[in-house]
């Protein structure tokens, strides 16, 4: 009797330490998960990994957004202040929807809702991220790989397996009257543990991804459990129809059995009855033809869990020390309206202004006093606009666009492209996309600069004027100025501008209305040191440039 209460008072010990340490793990990521709420994350960004999800995301979408315009954009330091996921599926599909801007505004609007309930909702949001933290490990980036098309082909020897059932079986059943079979099977075991391990070896590949979508099922079981404004009668219908996946999966090794030496030896022996019997073989090939059948379902899980973490992480954004605001969306037409707009990964960014009415935009100024940051932050709230119903900015009225920038092109050495033919190429999409039936922003810094002074400016004014019909909206800036008089009738004319005070230059960054009226090129050269010389001669010449040029171009 007393062995008895000993060994129950031993069970309550190890039942009461267990609790413990399952509430001090939860009160530590609890708290994790309280200091960091609106702020950036310091992680390290493998965006590799990142990026799975979005390269075999084969769904329908409104536009992908070019390699230049993630270039231009900078979009993975943009994505890295962006991100305040709680896993790394929500990271990755977040990674994914914000390179894909939508016209769905219903959809946007439906987010926005889902946001505000974080933002409203403190206990419910630190209940999902914790239910959230068992993907937010490395191997939960491959569940995105079993979205890929080609999964693994089945060997030729597959379609056998049942017949080499049931003759093992057959001589199991036989054996007890003829003994000699007991030696034949050997034949068929040999074989068997053959393809047990070569199966397993096969199946390597998959030893990270499939059993992280288990966790993924598991996961999705519990937050329907949560009430939160996200469907949940077809996601309930998604995980049922994937019922049979994880009765597979229990059978199927992924190299997770661990343990004391006596585990293991019992491990080994169920191994060798599950190669006999081709247990785990059969198991991984109907796991296999199980996600075949449902990956719809599969991608409909995972987005749900994204969907879930992306709004999460927008309500952390929206709690930030950055000014932000929602857009409002406009019919198609000729119109923008943006107030105090702001880069988020320029500090002190100085906030700029502009509305627009049924014409595009050309800035003039010098080189560091604004304009390519600016049309940066056009074009950055434009994509935030489109897929996450957020915006740098105070107000920020636009219409659905499709977005095309042209901001940072450089010379390709490893193809031999170079710089002018480079533009020529990605201008040559933007002429193309003027065909569709969409509205389109384009953004361009710096027209043909790799060719000549004519031929640019004759170039760009052609081309800046054939952008910019239909509803298209066009920011560019330039030094050319004489671009200023060919595109008065449809451009507005704006400008940012420098000063030099006691030898030093400075920059307001301020969006000016109108042309820009100073040359200060051979000024800056003059501050910054240069001989006398030479800038007492090149200021001759540009008065003499000057009154024999009936339209002088130069670099303000």
């Amino acid at each position: 009797m007393l062995y008895l209460i000993g060994f129950a008072i031993m069970l309550v010990i190890f039942f009461l330490i267990s609790n413990y340490r399952i509430n001090k793990t939860i009160a530590n990521q609890l708290l994790t998960i309280q200091n960091s709420w609106g702020k950036q994350k310091d992680t390290y960004f493998d965006f590799s990994l990142i990026n799975l999800y979005n390269q075999n995301n084969s769904e329908p979408f409104f536009q992908q957004l070019s390699s230049q315009t993630l270039t231009d954009i900078d979009f993975n330091a943009l994505f890295q202040f962006i991100d305040r996921t709680t896993c790394n599926v929500g990271q990755q599909y977040l990674y994914s929807q914000l390179q894909r801007p939508t016209n769905n505004i219903l959809a946007l609007q439906e987010l926005d809702k889902q946001v505000d309930f974080f933002s409203l909702n403190k206990h419910t949001r630190e209940q999902v991220q914790l239910l959230l933290l068992p993907l937010n490990n490395y191997n939960s980036y491959f569940i995105a790989t079993l979205f890929n098309n080609n999964l693994l082909k089945k060997p030729w020897w597959q379609k056998f397996i049942s017949t080499n059932i049931i003759i093992v079986l057959v001589m199991l059943l036989l054996a007890p009257f003829y003994n000699i079979l007991l030696l034949w099977l050997m034949l068929p075991f040999s074989i068997n543990l053959f393809l047990h391990y070569s199966n397993r070896y096969g199946s390597y590949q998959f030893m990270r991804s499939i059993p992280q979508l288990n966790v993924l099922l598991n996961i999705v079981k519990h937050l329907q459990n949560v009430d939160m404004p996200f469907e949940k009668e077809s996601t309930k219908k998604f995980v049922q129809s994937l019922k049979k996946f994880q009765k597979h999966f229990l059978l199927q090794n992924f190299g997770q059995a661990k343990g004391d030496d006596f585990t293991q030896a019992i491990m080994f022996f169920f191994d060798l009855f599950k190669a006999f019997f081709l247990i785990e073989v059969r198991a991984f090939y109907k796991l296999m033809n199980e996600l075949l059948e449902h990956r719809h379902e599969v991608m409909q899980l995972f987005a749900y869990v994204g969907k879930i973490d992306m709004a999460i992480s927008v309500a952390s954004l929206r709690k930030s020390d950055v000014s932000i605001c929602k857009p409002s969306f406009l019919d198609a037409k000729k119109r923008l309206n943006i107030i105090n707009a702001h880069h988020p990964l320029i500090n002190k960014c100085i906030d700029n202004s502009i509305c627009i009415d049924n014409r595009s935009v050309l800035i003039t100024g010098s080189n560091m006093s604004g304009k390519s940051s600016f049309l940066r932050t056009i074009a950055v709230n434009a994509i935030l606009a489109q897929s996450l119903y957020t915006c740098f900015s105070e107000k920020f009225e636009t219409p659905i666009f499709k977005l095309h920038t042209s901001i940072s092109i450089g010379d390709s050495l490893l193809s031999g492209t170079s710089y002018y033919l480079e533009e020529v190429t990605i201008i040559k999409k933007f002429i193309n996309a003027t065909e569709s039936d969409y509205q389109n922003l384009f953004v361009l810094d710096e027209v043909f600069k790799g060719t000549n002074t004519i031929e640019r400016v004759a170039a760009a004014k052609a081309v800046l004027s054939f952008l910019n019909q239909k509803n298209n909206i066009v920011f560019v800036a330039t030094h050319d100025i004489e671009l200023s008089s060919l595109l008065f009738d449809e451009f507005d004319l704006y400008h940012f501008n420098e000063n030099i005070e006691n030898g030093e230059l400075l920059f307001d960054h301020l969006l000016k209305k109108g042309p820009l009226q100073t040359r200060n090129a051979i000024k800056i050269l003059e501050v910054s040191g240069y001989p006398k010389p030479v800038i007492e001669e090149a200021k001759i010449l540009a008065t003499n440039m000057l009154k024999n040029t009936p339209n002088p171009s130069f670099s303000s």
